[in-house]
């Protein structure tokens, strides 16, 4: 994994030189941009492709807020630590999509573990994502495969979720004509779908095991991970 990259965006210029001295003498930092409004943080932010903006909540041109919004819709993979010299501003992070707001009295490693913390916290968020899609993807290909029913793709899908239970899963799947199903009936549908599929012993244990060998090796995602 490379360095991650950050940008720093301040108007009072020597603080903007402070923090970025700071955070690059910091091993695993690159500071690859500056602004000095609210508006350029936006541009080099998305020239940049930055992992990280580290910017002021009080700027001018566009402030901290409008432009945390901004980088964030447009780039949902970078992360956003606000700084401010206001107390009570500290909890208007989430309002614009930011991982957290500091405050500028912190000390210099609060900086440090805020940023290492966002660039982490939006990297489990992709690997969480891209392994939703990957599962989406498999599943609909196992199903296509096997021939099973769009019942029995329903089931498998919640069956594979070690943490349902067959109670739970009936609750959430709906029968033929819009019937719920019952414990029973999830388990007697849990069997036909091990049955298509091969999957032996004849466990939830095996099914699930099959259910990851088969997202693991499907080619079409997996390769762009």
């Amino acid at each position: 994994m490379g360095d991650i990259q950050i940008v720093v965006a301040e108007d009072a210029t020597l603080i903007r030189r402070l923090i970025v001295n700071m955070l690059s003498r910091e091993p695993g930092f690159d500071v690859i941009g500056e602004a000095e409004n609210g508006r350029e943080a936006v541009e080099v932010a998305e020239e940049s492709g930055a992992d990280v903006v580290v910017m002021d909540l009080d700027m001018p041109v566009m402030n901290g807020l409008a432009a945390a919004r901004r980088i964030t819709a447009m780039q949902p993979e970078t992360s956003i630590v606000l700084l401010t010299a206001h107390q009570n501003l500290a909890s208007v992070a989430a309002m614009a999509g930011a991982s957290e707001c500091l405050l500028k009295s912190c000390n210099p490693s609060d900086l440090v573990a805020a940023v290492r913390r966002a660039h982490a916290n939006r990297a489990s968020e992709r690997f969480d994502a891209a392994q939703r899609m990957l599962s989406d993807v498999s599943l609909g290909d196992m199903a296509l495969r096997f021939g099973l029913t769009d019942l029995e793709a329903a089931v498998l899908e919640r069956a594979a979720d070690t943490n349902l239970t067959y109670k739970a899963i009936a609750a959430q799947v709906v029968g033929s004509g819009g019937r719920p199903l019952t414990e029973a009936a999830v388990k007697h549908t849990v069997e036909r779908v091990m049955n298509k599929l091969g999957v032996e012993p004849r466990t939830r244990a095996a099914l699930v095991r099959h259910v990851l060998s088969e997202i693991r090796g499907h080619p079409t995602v997996a390769d762009g991970l």
